[in-house]
């Protein structure tokens, strides 16, 4: 267990329903696919509790499903006494946090995800959102979870893509840590274990306390997420997050090496590491100038110049250049 300074406690906890017993005062926000799966052990802890089912699909992360969960609570009567607790994968902790967050101005918030990629991105680091207009994360919040509780043992029935989406963001972390945990994982060969959670969550929240609000340094997080984020757009997310990031991380790669911020050596090694953990995706989708330019203009993070983050020869490093030259960059290696 260790406390973050956006002071979020992180619990490494296998016998979690012993934890979520011991709230007082609950509400749940559960992703439907999880609950059915595990009736046995979720329906022991509601207690009679509240609870509101979500179907945890990237279309359904919409305002029109916010505010059937804000009326979820205000007809239960919910205050801000009450925790409310977030179980499921990151489309789930997204929605809900963000509920908690602008539910009477924010309530105590307690998230128990159950996928990889949750468990090391979506709940870490305080960002909220739902997707509105077309635009994925477009509207949310900055607002940090009182505890994340980690049970690894849920990981041992995900399907294989969820493991790849975890991978992926994983990888990221490493590739932008470029120290010890890069060289642990050039060697694991996919060995999935509380010390790799730990240590990926470690990365990103020592690089969130220093930047809360992603206004600076935070930005290395990026790392794969612009070129990924283009490729979820243009295959109306039918490409999941993890292969969009990996797809990302490759073709960011190939912009770093071309334009000669890393060596020959450094660039075999992103790609050897990608093919370990079966990252090595193709993107496969039609897609053109015009096309990159109009994602890229709605996303968030872009202001008057946009920060491209690329490999250097140690780690990563955030370049900043108009938005017409970072179009041109990648759809020149989005192939590659």
């Amino acid at each position: 267990m260790y406390n973050d300074s956006i002071a979020t406690e992180v619990i490494f906890e296998h016998n979690w329903e012993d934890l979520i017993d011991n709230i007082p005062t609950k509400v749940f926000v559960i992703d439907k696919i999880f609950f059915n799966l595990h009736r046995d052990i979720i329906i022991p802890i509601l207690n009679n509790d509240p609870y509101y089912l979500f179907d945890a699909k990237e279309s359904d992360k919409n305002i029109t499903n916010l505010i059937d969960i804000l009326s979820f609570f205000q007809k239960e009567e919910i205050n801000r006494a009450f925790h409310i607790v977030c179980i499921g994968g990151g489309i789930t902790t997204d929605i809900g946090s963000f509920a908690a967050s602008i539910y009477m101005r924010g309530c105590k918030l307690v998230l128990l995800p159950t996928t990889f990629l949750g468990m090391i991105d979506a709940s870490i680091g305080g960002k909220t959102a739902i997707n509105f207009q077309g635009i994925k994360n477009n509207v949310g919040s900055f607002y940090c979870a009182d505890q994340v509780i980690i049970n690894s043992k849920f990981l041992e029935s995900l399907p294989r893509l969820e493991l790849i989406n975890g991978w992926a963001e994983c990888v990221k972390v490493a590739l932008i840590d470029g120290n010890n945990f890069l060289t642990k994982l050039s060697a694991n060969k996919q060995k999935l274990d509380d010390f790799i959670i730990s240590e990926a969550i470690k990365i990103k929240n020592d690089i969130c306390s220093q930047d809360p609000f992603d206004n600076e340094k935070r930005q290395l997080l990026n790392l794969g997420h612009s070129v990924g984020h283009i490729i979820e757009v243009i295959s109306n997310f039918s490409i999941s997050h993890g292969k969009s990031v990996a797809i990302g991380l490759k073709v960011i790669a190939g912009i770093s090496y071309a334009d000669g911020f890393v060596s020959q050596s450094r660039y075999n090694k992103i790609l050897k590491l990608l093919s370990l953990y079966e990252l090595d995706f193709k993107q496969q989708f039609e897609v053109d100038y015009s096309i990159i330019y109009d994602i890229l203009k709605q996303d968030k993070k872009n202001r008057k110049l946009m920060s491209l983050v690329l490999f250097s020869e140690k780690s990563v490093f955030v370049q900043k250049m108009t938005l017409e030259e970072a179009v041109a960059l990648i759809e020149k290696h989005i192939y590659n």
